[in-house]
Parts: structure tokens; sequence; C-alpha cells
């Protein structure tokens, strides 16, 4: 790693550190004949299990900046690839991040975001006739200067796209990117940059992180009634998930913005302005089809090749907390990424090892699922929804395997909250197999002894977490008769499921489900009774926690045991419990 006051290739002093990414640190440094500052870029070699992936990006970027030059670009100066490092030499561009304006300032008044939007029109439009597509614009990418002129930066993902090169996958920030580059249809080309800086006027406009918080509707209007009708079609357009419904070139969404205040609230001059653009329209429609055809003939065959090897290269990756914990984090971000770009390859968004294998990162990781890990498995379902339903077995086993992963993975402390958050996914699972009975490949689904297994879980767990989600409420209205003895049977099922299972579930899967179990008991024992549970059945339940209790062998530097250990004190104030409901004296239940 490069630190300060180090000279690299005996001519740039490091000064300080500016930025840090996933792959990347950028340095300021200088030539001190010269007194010039630089920006230097390193990404070290060392440790990283997908650096032919990183090295790629690495000279896409480099190959992009030298084939480019524009006032509103920077520049490489030098290429070093060093034994342990590779570093590029580039432009600093002296400013401020969009991004940090936006944290600072809070939402941008339209004026400025237009003219902004204009400046990357007019550079995205460069990029673009040099067959360059930019495909991660965002405020983090946008540097303004004091002279209130913009400048794009970082070009990892930027990529030459050729009608011939049966291009259809591109990565890009979720929450700005363009459905093509994740989960969508069709290829990337300059309608993706196009729906990205619709994206990124959106954020700028509102305040609204597209990372963080999944926007369904991309009016300005819904969020402040006070933005112009004009800017508000605009954007809407330039968002649209189907690419031939946005602006087709930056040249003509620049039009728009020069003239959106034309646009008013009635007509908003729309045929006007689009009879003025239709002959150049239409040839651009006609080009694209002719492309679109050509493509088509390579794209499927493209996309299993890129897909399978992101796979191959996401199952190499070992993350292994125990012995190599300095590396875990990174080696868990490695592989997540991979998954996450297998999963945006068109074509295969439909398929579902790559969620699957996500899933099991997840767990892999540190045993917890958090709920920034919730959002991007959530986000991406929701992408690609409808290339999930269209095969059965893929949709249901991923709504399967995301609720289990909240009803024992996520990171709350308190089941009831996990059982909760579970229930929307086995909801969904059991729905779409109650609305697709009459699908034939739904009925081989259930016709599988180990899918069956599958959908009577769900429909327990279903059953459990509705029962903590209204209890309460139905206790209020005095409506809980009978629901204690279903959430008996259910957590019985759970239970026998697990005995049986035993060596296929991990350690926390077991003590989850045991606490949930004890803690049931504990708490509703009287109501167990009043609901027809007799004593015999409520201690076998008891017995079946202890007897698996004893099953599990941790020692004390294991993460797990203080949670074993929690468990096993407590059962003696469950069993207690249990005898205060059904009057047992201590004699009778030693002899019971």
């Amino acid at each position: 790693m490069l630190t300060m006051n180090m000279v690299v290739d005996n001519r740039y002093k490091i000064l300080d550190e500016i930025g840090r990414g996933g792959m990347s640190i950028v340095y300021r440094a200088t030539v001190e004949r010269s007194g010039k500052i630089w920006a230097v870029k390193e990404v070290r070699k060392d440790g990283r299990n997908d650096y032919n992936v990183v090295k790629q990006n690495l000279i896409a970027e480099i190959e992009t900046l030298k084939e480019v030059k524009h006032p509103k670009l920077p520049e490489i100066a030098d290429v070093i690839d060093n034994e342990d490092s590779f570093i590029i030499v580039m432009d600093y561009i002296e400013g401020v991040s969009l991004d940090k304006i936006l944290a600072r300032k809070g939402p941008q008044p339209e004026e400025k975001v237009v003219s902004w939007a204009k400046q990357l029109c007019e550079v995205l439009g460069y990029l673009h006739s040099r067959k360059i597509i930019y495909r991660d614009m965002k405020p983090s990418n946008v540097m303004l200067k004091k002279n209130g002129e913009i400048t794009i930066i970082d070009f990892g993902t930027a990529k030459k796209y050729e009608y011939n090169s049966g291009e259809t996958t591109g990565l890009g920030t979720a929450g700005f990117a363009a459905p093509e580059q994740y989960g969508g249809h069709g290829r990337t080309d300059a309608r993706t940059d196009i729906f990205c800086l619709g994206m990124t006027m959106y954020s700028l406009l509102t305040g609204v992180d597209p990372q963080k918080d999944f926007i369904p509707d991309t009016s300005i209007r819904k969020v402040n009634p006070s933005f112009s009708a004009g800017l508000d079609y605009i954007i809407r357009k330039c968002t649209a998930k189907n690419p031939d419904e946005r602006y087709q070139s930056c040249e003509e969404l620049m039009y728009y913005l020069e003239n959106y205040k034309m646009i008013d609230k009635g007509s908003r001059k729309k045929k006007v302005i689009k009879m003025s653009l239709f002959v150049t329209c239409f040839l651009i429609s006609i080009v694209s089809g002719i492309c679109s055809y050509l493509l088509n003939l390579q794209a499927k065959a493209q996309a299993s090749d890129n897909y399978q090897e992101l796979m191959k290269q996401a199952d190499m990756i070992m993350i292994d907390s125990e012995n190599d914990p300095d590396h875990a984090q990174e080696q868990y971000q490695q592989k997540t990424e991979l998954y996450t770009q297998a999963i945006a390859v068109p074509e295969k968004a439909g398929e579902k090892q790559a969620y699957l294998n996500l899933i099991e990162t997840y767990k892999e990781n540190d045993d917890l699922f958090t709920e920034e890990e919730l959002t991007q498995l959530n986000y991406l379902i929701t992408q690609n929804e409808a290339a999930l339903q269209a095969n059965p077995d893929t949709y249901i086993d991923i709504c399967y395997e995301t609720g289990n992963l909240l009803w024992y993975y996520y990171n709350d402390a308190n089941q009831m909250t996990k059982s909760k958050r579970a229930v929307k996914w086995f909801n969904l699972m059991l729905n779409y197999i109650a609305q697709h009975e009459a699908d034939e490949r739904v009925q081989t689904y259930q016709a599988d002894p180990e899918n069956a297994k599958k959908i009577g879980l769900a429909e327990s767990y279903k059953e459990i977490g509705t029962f903590y989600d209204e209890i309460a409420g139905q206790i209020k209205q005095g409506k809980d008769d009978g629901e204690y003895k279903k959430l008996f049977w259910n957590l019985q099922n759970l239970l026998d499921q697990l005995t049986v299972s035993d060596k296929d579930k991990t350690t926390i899967v077991r003590l989850e489900l045991l606490e949930m179990t004890r803690y049931s008991i504990h708490r509703y024992a009287a109501d167990f009774r009043r609901d027809g549970i007799e004593e015999n059945g409520i201690m076998a339940l008891y017995k079946r926690i202890q007897n698996v209790l004893n099953t599990i062998t941790l020692d004390e530097s294991h993460p797990l045991y203080a949670k074993k250990a929690e468990i096993e004190s407590n059962m003696p104030d469950t069993l207690t419990a249990i005898e205060t409901a059904y009057g047992i004296t201590r004699k009778e239940t030693k002899t019971s």
C-alpha cells in the first residue's frame, strides 16, 4: 500500500489519501520539480481472488481514457504495473462531488440541476459518438469545479460497444443502473446512460438516494409539487424501464432540457417538439431495430458464457472467517459482487443458482443477515420478478430460502421480529403456488417429496409468524381461543423436521428454533393448557428441546457457545412455568 511521502516511479510524491472504493485507493500526489498535482489510483494485487476481473476493469478504464480527449474528462498521464500493485496516474480534479454537495446542502434547485444535466449530456454524447457507454452515472462520479463546470470520473465500468460484439451485460450501481444492466432485457447502449442520468437528476432534485430507497415512480412532482411539469416529464421519460420509451440519444435529451420550460402543465407542447425530431427519431429507430436483430443472434451464447464465468469465479472464493479474519470481509465482498453480476446477465435473470449461492454467501459470511444485505437481495428479486416467476421451481425456492434466511439469520435478537419479517416471503411462495395450481410445472414441483416438505414447513412458518404478529390484537379482542393449539402443532412440526434431518441443519438454525420453541412454551404454557394441549404433550415437547440441546457440543471459543448456554440456563424456569400452568408438583415431574 502506498504511504504518505512515498515517491512512486521516482516521480510522484504521495501527499494524502482522497478516496477509496471496493477495488482501489486514490491519492493526491505531486511532481516536485513542476509542482503539478496528480491523482494516483492504486489497486493492490495481493489477496484478490478476482484480480483478473479487477484487471479487466482497470484495462477498460485505461483504454477508454486513452481514446478520449474532452475538457470534462480526466486524462491519463502514466500507467505503472508494479509487482504488488497496479497504478494509474491521471488529472487531479479540484472540486467536490455532487453526492457531497447533496449531503451538505440537501436537494438542489432545478435550474442548477438542469445546467449540470446539460453538461453531462454534452460529455455523454461525445462518448457515445465514439461507441463508449459510461454505465455508472451517479452523483458521486461527477465532480463540480469552482468555475461551475463538471467533470466525470471513474471509468472502471465504461465499455466500447460494437454492433457485432454481442455485448449484453453491464455493471453499474444499484438504484441508478438501468434495468438492462441488472436483470432487464436487451443490451446496454446509449439509452442506458440516459436512464442513469435521469436517476441522477431525480436524486439531486429530491434528495432521495436510489441506492437506499427503491423508487417505483420517478415523478419529482410527487416529492415536491413545485417542480416544473416539463422537467418532471423529462425525468420520467429518461427513466422508462423500456429503452424504446426513453430518449434515444443525448442530442434529443439536450433539446428537451434546453426547452423544458416550454412544456406547460396542459399540453407540454410535446407534439410540437416531437414533430421537429420526427425524422431523426424515425431513422434512429430503424437503425436500432436492425442492430437489435443482429445482436440477438449472438446474445444468448454470449450471456451464457458470461454467466458461467462469473459463477465459476465466485464459487472459487472461500470465506475463511476463522483462520483468515483479515481477508474474510474482502473475500465476502468479492463473492457477493460476482454473484450479483451473474444475476445481472440478461437471459439468465430467471436462473436460481446465483440467487441461492448469494443467499448461502450471506450465511457463510458471519451467520448474520443484515438490513443492507436484505435491501440488496430484495432489489435483485424485485427487479427480476417477471423472469423468476416464469420458472415456478425457481421462484418458489427463492422465496422459501429468503424466508428461511430472515427467520434464522436476520440481524435481530428478537425471534418474533425475525419471524414477522420472514412471513412476507412464505406468503409470496404459498400464494404463487395457489394461483398457479393448474400449471403442470407447479404440480410436478409439489409431487416431489422434498418439495412437498418445503411447502409444509412454509405453511408452519407462515402460521407461527402470523401468530406472533396478530396475537396481541386477538387477546385484546378476546379472539385468541384455539390459536395456541395451532401454534403448538406448528412448533412441533418444525421440531419434527429438525430432529429428522438434524445433520443437514446448521448450529445457528437448531439453536434459534430451540429457543423459539422454549420461549413459546414458557410464555404461553397456561394458554396451551386452556386450548386443550395435554400435560404429556407439552412435557414431551420440552424434553425434545432438552434432548436436541444435548446433541449440540460447543467449546467456549465457539461464537454460539453463549447462545446455547443462555438457552440451557432458561430451561429450568421454563419447566417451572409448565409446572405452574398444569398444577404439577416437582415430585410428579421427576416421576412422570
